[in-house]
């Protein structure tokens, strides 16, 4: 699997960059998933890979990102990161209500 890094030429809100390190790094604690940021929004990977561990994915919205990388590495898929320049888009918002249900997720998945 090939994900997109985020970190290259970024420009996002500073609140935003904070939830996202810190997300980060409470997810590479949590999971010890093998990628700087698991809510990176590029991911490519075969057809093959995703019909091998679909089936057990539990996770809607944005908890799915961490519980596919971490079902493909289980599998024994190999992640590779590659750097995706990209810009936020100005309005985008997402909302508090967001935010928990994705803490939450990272708390339950197994």
């Amino acid at each position: 699997m090939v994900r997109g890094e985020s970190g290259r030429l970024v420009r996002r809100r500073w609140h935003r960059k904070m939830i996202g390190i810190l997300f980060a790094k409470a997810a590479r604690c949590r999971l010890h998933l093998p990628v700087q940021d698991t809510q990176c929004g590029f991911k490519l990977l075969r057809s093959g890979a995703y019909a091998a561990v679909r089936c057990g994915l539990k996770v809607d919205g944005l908890g799915m990102d961490f519980e596919l990388l971490l079902a493909l590495v289980r599998a024994g898929y190999r992640i590779t990161e590659k750097g995706v320049d990209w810009v936020e888009r100005p309005g985008s918002r997402t909302p508090w209500r967001e935010h928990l249900l994705l803490l939450k997720s990272l708390l339950t998945v197994r």
